[in-house]
């Protein structure tokens, strides 16, 4: 007897003045897939009270046996608790295994949902979302076969494109923001870290450095960034397979000030250490910038990273921070001395 597909379903978690927004992910999936997903929609979000009275056991059991619920959270102001007790009934372990997640408008989720996959109201993100959703076969807990996956790449960006464009027309408005450093993330996949992580345990960590310095150039995929970061390595543009290993080799060939200068190494010191868990060290080493005026140097710093558990990826966000022209050529000069 031939084994019964399991019906994929989507719970959508919103307090009531995030309706619309919830409305455009339900509409967007149902048409994205004739019916094809289940999609339950909390239609008395507003309603924290009932948490400690009767709880719909319509909702509960939507809950219990969907594979993902999908939190909406914007800065408007309102009660969270409701949903906050929803997706702790997704994340039961006696019930079927689900996969949590949060659309905001706001730059974090909430510290309570720190931790949970995230999607911001970005271009970018919505369409990491759209991809996962259609070509990814572990976006769906439990059902290990992706949706879609010979939808056609422009088929795919046009209805991630859709997808954000209505988002932006009924999500709460953004505060104004302004980028002080610019911002680059950079992926590498679980499969690298853990060569990197495996030679922790069998080599000395100065090995374990090498190991990186040989890994990390070509296989740090550029994700996002904020700002213009590119212009530093004399990049106009970077095109999907461009590597942080390409930005360093063209920064290498157009710098006057690349000899001696070991900036590259101490970022992959840096990403080394974080996946290892290592505490940081001082940043110790700047570089020029190759924008136009070519007056400015810059420190770059490993802000933070975390995991993209469907795409098998662990992101680092690296900030380039400005710093004073004679202190940074000081700087290497000293270095480059050792």
């Amino acid at each position: 007897m031939a084994k019964k597909q399991q019906k994929r379903s989507i719970f959508i978690s919103h307090r009531h003045i995030d309706r619309p927004v919830a409305d455009v992910f339900r509409e967007t999936i149902e048409a994205w897939t004739g019916g094809g997903v289940k999609v339950y929609q909390s239609s008395n979000a507003e309603s924290a009270s009932r948490i400690s009275a009767d709880l719909d056991e319509a909702v509960a059991g939507a809950i219990a046996d969907c594979n993902i619920v999908l939190l909406i959270y914007t800065q408007a102001p309102g009660d969270m608790d409701w949903c906050m007790f929803e997706c702790g009934l997704a994340q039961d372990p006696r019930t079927r295994a689900t996969r949590v997640a949060v659309f905001h408008t706001t730059d974090a989720p909430p510290d309570p949902l720190d931790g949970l996959i995230s999607m911001r109201l970005e271009e970018e993100s919505v369409h990491q979302f759209a991809y996962g959703f259609h070509m990814d076969p572990q976006f769906m807990p439990g059902i290990n076969e992706a949706l879609a996956p010979d939808i056609e790449e422009k088929e795919l960006l046009a209805r991630a494109k859709d997808l954000y464009q209505k988002l932006c027309e009924v999500a709460p408005e953004k505060a104004q923001e302004h980028t002080v450093y610019d911002r680059l993330t950079v992926g590498l996949s679980y499969s690298m870290a853990e060569k990197i992580r495996h030679s922790d345990r069998n080599a000395k960590l100065s090995e374990t450095y090498e190991l990186a310095n040989e890994l990390l150039p070509r296989n740090l995929s550029l994700r996002s960034s904020s700002g213009s970061p590119e212009e530093h390595f004399n990049y106009s543009d970077v095109d999907p397979d461009t590597t942080f290993g390409d930005l360093v080799d063209r920064w290498r060939s157009d710098s006057e000030f690349a000899d001696g200068n070991e900036w590259p190494e101490g970022v992959y010191e840096a990403l080394t250490r974080a996946l290892l868990s290592r505490p940081e060290r001082e940043v110790a080493y700047p570089f020029n910038s190759l924008t136009a005026d070519g007056s400015n140097w810059l420190m770059p710093i490993l802000a933070r990273h975390r995991t993209v558990p469907y795409e098998r990826l662990i992101e680092f966000d690296l900030l380039f921070c400005r710093i004073d022209r004679k202190t940074a050529e000081g700087m290497v000069a000293a270095h480059a001395g050792e």
